[in-house]
């Protein structure tokens, strides 16, 4: 440890004033047992405080470490953006904050274009760097503290936009895609000049009381279906 823990207090003020005491008195009969009932104490108090000290030390490790298993917990092993359950209490924390303050929120529900198709011809492997590579897009594109992305499911994502209406949801699903069609990972079967594209879903409401998350979710939804029907490499407005 950088610095020594102040371990013990009283029982180095004890031992400082049996020293005190031990230099002051005359009777050497008494003096060297003393001594040695002082040395020994002293002796037991500093290997007492090397074991607290190291067990502090451990305790602080794991304390790090639990905090690093939770924070794993919560991330898509193979994107790094959150997973679904964490995505989805977010979600619900972020809902109950919009209801109790009257805000916007929305959604934004991403799926990679004709992904199947994009896994048959060029592998398992090559389809999961082109999820990382999406997720990395898409997470570029959210600019604020408060916004936050997660995989859903397979070749599908979720952008949460706190405070953010219609228009700035527009914006960000714009941005996206254009994003991800500058990765220009080759994609035979896409219609879209044989690059990999995205679609994406927007919706944005501002709770009302008794209403729950999935009423935004099921919008976001339905607008990706819409998106979809356009072809791909679009995004629609719930």
């Amino acid at each position: 440890m950088d610095h020594p823990v102040p371990l013990f207090d009283k029982e180095q003020q004890v031992a400082a004033a049996a020293r005190q005491a031990l230099a002051a008195t005359d009777c050497t009969e008494f003096a060297r047992p003393f001594g040695e009932l002082v040395e020994a104490y002293e002796d037991l108090l500093e290997r007492s405080r090397r074991v607290a000290e190291a067990a502090l030390e451990a305790q602080m490790d794991l304390e790090a470490a639990l905090t690093q298993v939770a924070q794993l917990s919560e991330v898509d092993g193979l994107t790094g953006v959150l997973n679904r359950r964490a995505f989805e209490k977010l979600l619900a924390r972020d809902w109950a904050q919009a209801q109790r303050e009257g805000s916007s929120l929305s959604l934004l529900v991403v799926n990679v274009d004709r992904f199947a198709a994009y896994n048959a011809v060029n592998g398992s492997l090559a389809g999961d760097d082109a999820l990382k590579a999406a997720a990395g897009a898409l997470m570029r594109c959210l600019y604020r503290e408060v916004d936050a992305a997660g995989r859903m499911e397979g070749d599908t994502f979720a952008a949460l936009l706190p405070g953010s209406g219609p228009d700035g949801a527009r914006v960000v699903a714009a941005r996206i895609l254009d994003e991800v069609a500058r990765l220009e990972i080759p994609h035979l079967d896409s219609p879209h000049g044989g690059l990999l594209t995205v679609s994406a879903g927007v919706a944005s409401v501002t709770p009302g009381r008794g209403d729950a998350p999935m009423l935004l979710v099921r919008q976001a939804q339905q607008a990706l279906g819409v998106a979809k029907q356009e072809g791909g490499n679009a995004f629609a407005l719930a």
